[in-house]
Order: structure tokens, then sequence, then C-alpha cells
């Protein structure tokens, strides 16, 4: 085959021409934005962008280093130790392989290993403190609780491993005294926070349909003097953390596919920014070729 014909386009090589389009056009967008916090989501974005396109670029130099080195299969075939070898392809004489054939086969007797020594005895091991959970946190299905009416959230900054959402609460003076009374519970897309007892009344805050995933097992409520901060860890994807655009999402039953197409993820950005942006915003995005058809 003639090595200098050029190979025809892989999908990877379009979704890398794609991913490349849309960062130019992000980019355009981000020097021409006027708001600070979409400023914001576009540079966030820009970085996880530019993560792709080096990710790639990577994967497709080692895959080129490795198609051009010149191996011979047959040298690199694994030899058997036990395979029958012809003496005619054989560089051995055929009397060495006679002799080899009729050599007597000398049986290997593996040795059993020693004996470990006997462990010392292991120490005692404190007893573990009781911690209420969410499940006890009620003693009675009629348990009545006022909403908690305000709160407060934020996000490590993008790069940051491990990457929290946090969400405050402030109307809690003098909380740090009564620790027992919060408990807190967690899954992959919402949290409960409990506050049972606190001057005569009980409190909750439910929020589910986070914007994007965390994990349970490294989230917790922690209780300061004046306050309750609720730390939640992200679920790194595979191009790094994501940036949350709001604490709950506003597109219910939103796929949250971690290995979808980036340039797909750019697409519902956009479309969710056109739909909640002013009229000087819808104009900005529905400059762009690809936003157009939105207006």
């Amino acid at each position: 085959l003639d090595s200098s014909t050029k190979a025809p386009p892989t999908q990877r090589d379009r979704m890398d021409v794609d991913v490349a389009a849309d960062l130019a056009e992000l980019r355009t967008l981000s020097t021409s934005c006027k708001r600070p916090r979409v400023k914001a989501m576009l540079d966030a974005y820009l970085l996880q962008l530019e993560a792709v396109i080096v990710a790639s670029k990577s994967t497709t130099v080692a895959a080129t280093d490795v198609k051009s080195m010149d191996v011979d299969p047959a040298a690199a075939a694994p030899v058997h130790m036990d395979a029958t070898v012809s003496p005619s392809t054989c560089p051995v004489s055929e009397a060495a392989h006679a002799a080899s054939e009729s050599a007597a086969v000398v049986p290997v007797v593996e040795q059993p290993p020693p004996a470990a020594p006997p462990a010392a005895p292991a120490a005692a091991l404190p007893m573990p403190a009781r911690i209420a959970s969410s499940a006890t946190a009620s003693s009675s299905e009629a348990v009545k609780y006022t909403t908690i009416p305000s709160y407060g959230w934020d996000q490590d900054s993008y790069g940051k491993d491990p990457n929290n959402v946090y969400v405050y609460l402030h109307s809690f003076e003098g909380i740090g005294e009564h620790k027992d009374s919060v408990h807190c519970s967690f899954t992959s897309n919402s949290f409960d926070l409990k506050v049972l007892d606190f001057k005569g009344k009980n409190y909750r805050l439910l929020v589910g349909n986070l914007d994007k995933e965390i994990d349970p097992a490294y989230s917790k409520a922690v209780v300061k003097k004046n306050m309750i901060k609720i730390s939640m860890r992200k679920v790194k994807g595979t191009y790094g953390y994501d940036s949350w655009i709001d604490l709950k999402s506003k597109q219910t039953g939103l796929s949250k596919d971690k290995d979808k197409d980036p340039g797909a993820g750019l697409m519902d950005m956009m479309k969710q920014m056109y739909d909640d942006g002013d009229d000087q915003m819808r104009k900005t995005l529905g400059g762009g070729s690809a936003l157009s058809q939105w207006a």
C-alpha cells in the first residue's frame, strides 16, 4: 500500500473540528459579553472545551506513534515453552533437536511458603460514637416543618480538586449550641436538611433536581456558631468538574450522561442562556450561526 495516501477523516476528527468551531465562536461571545455572570460562565466553559481539545490531540499523537513503529509480528509473538518446533524451521541442528526430545523431564516440586509468625493481639478499639441519621431525625410522621425561606450558595473555582458546592443558611442565631438538632441526608441529585425543635419550631430545606450530580458519601452539613453550611462534593466527569449554572436545574429530566458530546453540552447551556436572558443577551446569542434558529 502507498503510505502517502491520506486516510479519510474519522468520526473523532470531525468531532474535533466541531469542538474547535464551538470554541472559536464561544471566544467571540465571551469578548462581546457585558454581563459579569454570563461572561464567567462562558469563560468556564471555554476552559472545559480547551481541555477536550488537548486530551483529543494527546490521544491522536499516541495512536500515531504506535502505528509508526515497524514491529515484526513474528518477532513480537510470544514463545510458548511447550510448543512443538519443527527442526526445519529452528536454527538448532536436527541432532540437537532429537537429543532435546529424548531428554528426561525433571518435575519441579513447589515448596510451600514459610509459615507466617503469629500475629500480635490487636489493641482494643474505642467504642464508635453514635451519629443521628435522617431516619431517626423525626420520631413521628406528623412533625410539622417551617420551610427555610432563604439561603445562599457558592462553588469552588474551576480546576480545584476536589471540587464542592456550598449552601449557606445564616438565619440560625445560636445554632452552634444545638448541633444535635441538625440532620441532613443526601442523594445523587438532592439534599434534605432538617432542624428539629430550634426555638420552638422545626425547620426544613428540601432541594431536589440539583444542577449536576453529587457524591453523597463525601457530602455533609457543618454546624457553626450562628449558621449552617452544607458541603456537597461534585462528581468528576471525563474532562474534570463541571461548573454549576444554578443550584437547582431548570431543565427537569435533563440527561446528565457524563460521556455525551461536549459540543452538545455547550449548545444546551447556550440555549438555556438564550431562554433566560434579556433582550440584549438574546440579540447577542441570536447573531451566531449556531443559535439563530432559536430567535
